[in-house]
């Protein structure tokens, strides 16, 4: 998760809301690595003190899937049709931009925290380091820096049903 977003352009910030967006980002960064680690079972043990608290650390980030989940599941449109109506240069990826605009629009009372959240799993996902692959096998190109391919977008959707032990 490389990418802060403050705000909704370039308008200028105090230097509080920059450390509360940093300090958030930072809890963001942090339960989305925990929850992929606890629900991937191929994923290295977590350490024992790390392990003891990762249910406090990734219960914000269970919360905002949940309510992401079901403007999901409600949403009259299909997660590709969603994707593809944000992904405006058709090149099979949103940027960090376009991928708050569909957290938005998906859940519009998300806080700035629950929409870095969001956006902290599903680039958890698109941070993997395998192969991506059409539907016809041809193999992708891997997403620009602060983009999240279609795919990796639909491995983090898959990823909300995973529970974590």
């Amino acid at each position: 998760f490389e990418h802060l977003s403050v705000g909704d352009g370039d308008a200028p910030v105090s230097l509080n809301v920059l450390r509360e967006a940093l300090r958030g980002a930072q809890r963001a960064f942090k339960a989305s690595k925990i929850r992929a680690a606890a629900v991937d079972p191929r994923a290295p043990s977590m350490p024992d003190r790390v392990r003891d608290r990762a249910k406090d650390v990734i219960a914000p980030l269970e919360g905002v899937l949940t309510r992401l989940k079901k403007a999901l599941d409600a949403a009259a449109e299909t997660p590709r049709e969603i994707f593809d109506k944000y992904d405006v240069d058709e090149d099979e990826h949103v940027t960090e931009p376009e991928l708050k605009r569909i957290v938005k629009a998906l859940v519009p009372a998300f806080t700035a925290d629950e929409i870095r959240m969001a956006m902290a799993h599903v680039f958890e996902h698109g941070a993997e380091a395998r192969a991506r692959f059409d539907e016809d096998g041809n193999e992708l190109p891997p997403a620009p820096d602060g983009a999240v391919a279609w795919l990796a977008f639909n491995d983090a959707i898959r990823a909300m049903n995973r529970t974590v032990t």
